[in-house]
């Protein structure tokens, strides 16, 4: 973050011309109680998906990839992030991409255990936002002492 801080203090020696960092600010490890590191702040309010906007997201998925995903998987997605759209883009990719070991087969519950256990404690991003993930998914004590009792 210094390194962006420092070309904007020289702005007129750089060609940049603007910058974003998108997503969750502790996962970006830029929350501070004073605002941006940047002093400079342009909030944009993204709502949050609907539960139907998950499902049609993770159908868009199937039908494109042929792979099946299991109804309670996606519903794990939307309960999990409660539709914030980094948060299940993120999961979406982890379930689909990453993590994703045979994708000739179905998604299951089993996989997204697995995946939610890793984005919470191994993933980068989610190593350090792992608490405020669960915080903010207002995950069921079930839920946290399942990840615990994995890691």
């Amino acid at each position: 973050m210094s390194a962006f801080r420092k070309i904007y203090l020289a702005r007129e020696a750089y060609t940049l011309h603007g910058l974003a960092l998108i997503g969750v600010r502790a996962a970006l490890g830029v929350d501070s109680l004073r605002g941006s590191p940047f002093n400079v702040q342009r909030s944009l309010h993204v709502p949050n998906l609907t539960r139907d906007e998950v499902l049609d997201l993770f159908a868009q998925y199937q039908a494109d990839s042929g792979q099946a995903i299991e109804p309670a998987v996606v519903e794990r997605v939307f309960e999990v992030t409660r539709g914030q759209p980094g948060l299940v883009g993120w999961f979406g990719e982890l379930l689909t991409e990453k993590y994703n070991p045979a994708p000739e087969e179905t998604i299951g519950l089993t996989q997204w255990e697995r995946v939610y256990m890793l984005a919470c404690q191994v993933e980068p991003a989610g190593a350090r936002a792992g608490g405020a993930l669960r915080a903010a998914a207002g995950a069921h004590d079930g839920d946290a002492g399942a990840v615990r009792a994995v890691g």
